[in-house]
């Protein structure tokens, strides 16, 4: 099982991207193991088990980072970067659209939105069935967000040489 996870991974994400999901589910293993044990076997806490594997005072914004280094980031830190970074793309994509919308002929429009709405679509599905590897567990969305990001940013760079190639640049 780890050997397809890891081959998984290696097609969909860069190594960049597969350190960043190795460290956030160390960083989940970390609180989880931390949540685990802060209580006596009679039930009672122990307060400071939180703080000795974490940042700062349980409830606040440090407290959920690990202490393995400012670079880790914890699961919903990463995917409100996945957010920020989808909206910019977003953004570009729907700039580059409206570009070329101004310039070709309301057929050429009609094939392009075509175009597009079926590109939603198949991001959709591919998202959806990348995140099924991880099904109930917090890569899910991790998984989601990465391969969103990635078919985002190859669409935009389709958008940019289709306009390039029709308009003869």
């Amino acid at each position: 099982m780890r050997r397809s996870i890891t081959a998984y991974m290696t097609l969909v994400f860069s190594r960049q991207t597969m350190i960043g999901v190795i460290m956030a589910i160390a960083a989940v293993a970390c609180l989880a193991c931390c949540n685990a044990s802060s209580h006596t076997k009679d039930g009672t806490p122990i307060p400071q088990t939180l703080n000795s594997v974490t940042n700062g005072p349980p409830n606040s914004e440090s407290s959920v980072r690990a202490t393995t280094g400012p670079a880790t980031q914890t699961t919903i830190d990463t995917i409100q970067s996945q957010h920020r970074t989808l909206r910019e793309l977003r953004t570009e994509i729907d700039a580059e659209l409206s570009r070329l919308r101004q310039t070709w002929d309301p057929e050429r429009i009609s094939l392009l939105d075509a175009d597009q709405s079926a590109w939603e679509l198949f991001t959709d599905a591919r998202v959806r069935l990348a995140a099924d590897a991880y099904r109930g567990g917090t890569l899910s969305s991790i998984f989601a967000g990465n391969t969103r990001i990635k078919l985002a940013q190859e669409r935009l760079a389709n958008i940019r040489q289709l306009g390039e190639m029709l308009d003869g640049k």
